[in-house]
């Protein structure tokens, strides 16, 4: 457990966080065996999922995630509880390995696949209408670049979603529960937790470093760290910059102009339908209006 700093008098219920942290050696070396674990974790990640279920009926005020670390030199899974108790560790491990155990046997439900594959769909179908589109899928693009050293693992991940029905009846998600977390070899169980106090005696600790370190200087030293402090930094010279950037105008700014297909129609029945058809990949929404003007 790692204490971090919070005033005296902090109320320290559910304000602390658990990292259960899992290593499988050798995972790294096989690139369809990363592909399964990955896609076995989508599926425990939504919140429809047993695992999600099961930790938020033990610890009701948790908030709870998982994937795989790529970075480190061993892939590893990391789950997470956040807003718990100090002493909900092992709680905490004890229903992710209990979770896991009755998943290897009996499987992904049939209905719960289906709604998480629903569900990853539509947002990759969404995807176009989002604001920050290119924002977001360029980060990922260069994260996976940088962890993998595979320009294209981005693209392929996404492509990969569209064989986790098919990966689920082959078992893969099961064996890989099974392979690399049932009984872990090599794990760890971390918890930050508040400690009210800590942060007035840390505060007091540096004061007094300070001051032991101002008792060490000369006054011309002092007196020198106020004229740097106090000193007005000097302009820099972007003259050339700024010649070299070309004025802006509303006339030459590019012009994005999305336009949908509007039907507005009102029955005989006295029922207004107003459909749009936008660039969503065929994905529906539908919006009921009842007149209220009665009440």
């Amino acid at each position: 457990s790692v204490p971090y700093p919070v005033a005296a008098g902090t109320d320290t219920a559910a304000r602390s966080t658990i990292y259960y942290y899992i290593v499988c050696p050798g995972m790294k070396d096989d690139p369809a065996e990363e592909q399964a674990a990955d896609h076995m974790a989508t599926l425990l990640n939504n919140e429809a999922s047993p695992l999600m279920q099961n930790l938020k009926k033990a610890l009701p005020t948790g908030s709870f995630s998982l994937g795989r670390e790529l970075a480190a030199p061993d892939d590893a899974f990391v789950f997470v509880a956040s807003n718990v108790n100090e002493t909900d560790a092992e709680i905490f491990r004890a229903t992710i390995n209990d979770t896991l155990k009755e998943i290897a046997e009996t499987g992904f439900d049939a209905d719960l696949l289906d709604v998480i594959l629903s569900e990853i769909q539509m947002s990759n179908k969404l995807a176009r209408e989002t604001d920050s589109m290119i924002e977001s899928v360029l980060y990922s693009i260069a994260y996976d670049y940088a962890v993998t050293g595979n320009a294209f693992a981005y693209a392929e991940q996404t492509e990969a979603l569209d064989r986790i029905e098919e990966e689920n009846a082959q078992g893969l998600f099961t064996r890989a529960i099974t392979d690399w977390l049932l009984d872990p070899a090599l794990y760890t169980l971390t918890t930050t937790y508040p400690a009210p106090g800590l942060k007035e005696e840390e505060d007091a600790a540096l004061a007094s470093a300070l001051e032991e370190v101002k008792a060490g200087m000369t006054q011309a030293e002092l007196e020198a760290i106020v004229a740097s402090t106090n000193a007005v930094p000097g302009e820099e010279d972007n003259a050339d910059m700024v010649a070299s950037l070309k004025a802006v105008s509303v006339e030459t700014l590019p012009e994005e102009v999305r336009e949908y297909e509007i039907s507005d129609i009102t029955g005989e029945d006295g029922i207004r339908r107003i459909d749009v058809t936008a660039g969503v990949d065929g994905v529906g929404a539908v919006e009921l209006f009842l007149d209220a003007r009665g009440l």
